[in-house]
């Protein structure tokens, strides 16, 4: 169950994360707000897409 869904969570997640660091380590900034928007978005789609993975369709 979930599909494309949890297939595409899972890589937003992983994308989100290593985006973040390899920017900190590419360019030795940790602190940077546009590479916190891009880390979030990718953060909380993924989260989302996990979640509707997870829900159950009703039946009619």
């Amino acid at each position: 169950m979930g599909g494309w869904s949890k297939t595409g969570g899972a890589w937003c997640l992983l994308l989100g994360v290593l985006f973040y660091l390899y920017w900190g380590v590419r360019y030795t900034r940790w602190i940077d707000p546009g590479v916190y928007v891009v880390t979030i978005a990718l953060l909380a789609s993924g989260i989302a897409l996990k979640g509707v993975s997870q829900v159950t369709p009703q039946e009619s």
